[in-house]
């Protein structure tokens, strides 16, 4: 038999309530926390990471020319072979990339060769743009070994030791840092 006193009979009571609302509320904290947990995990499995220094192959969508790019000029291309990761295809041949001239030098004396120099910015994978980051790919003509002749205006004529990729040409890029993609 339990005797209360009056005076503490209502504080037992007001713990006894406090007590069996904290345990109510728990399991439905938990229960909130493990509904979520599991989008939470879907969200981060469904995302690879590349890591820096994957080689991407990079066929591009029209000629380069260190005559006629200007560094800031952006180009395109889309992926020549498949990035796979993990035995898995996680960025798809023919996936479209976007790229930046970051310096472009033409030819103009004897002694001067072509330079251009290219980064990748962007990667679409499945819908989704990402911004990358690759080491730049410099193309370097081979030295002009005479003046570039000049036309009748006295403007130089273009000159054959150009940096230059073809339409259609395949690039080699790195990625120098890691890049999260749905996969």
């Amino acid at each position: 038999m339990v005797i209360v006193h009056k005076h503490y009979g209502s504080y037992i009571i007001v713990l006894a309530t406090a007590g069996l609302l904290s345990c109510q509320k728990a399991p439905d904290a938990a229960q909130g926390a493990s509904s979520a947990s599991p989008e939470a995990q879907s969200a981060q499995q469904s995302e690879t990471e590349i890591p820096a220094s994957t080689v991407l192959w990079i066929q591009l969508q029209k000629d380069l020319d260190s005559s006629k790019l200007k560094t800031g000029d952006h180009f395109s291309g889309q992926i020549a072979e498949d990035v796979i990761l993990n035995g898995k295809p996680l960025v798809p041949k023919g996936t479209a990339v976007k790229g930046r001239v970051t310096n472009s030098e033409t030819a103009r004396e004897k002694g001067g060769a072509g330079l251009l120099s290219l980064v990748l910015e962007t990667l679409t994978v499945r819908g989704t743009s990402y911004t990358i980051a690759t080491s730049p790919v410099t193309l370097q003509a081979a030295p002009l070994t005479e003046d570039v002749p000049k036309n009748d205006s006295g403007k130089a004529v273009t000159a054959a030791q150009n940096a230059y990729a073809p339409k259609h040409g395949i690039l080699q890029f790195f990625l120098s840092s890691a890049v999260r993609v749905k996969g």
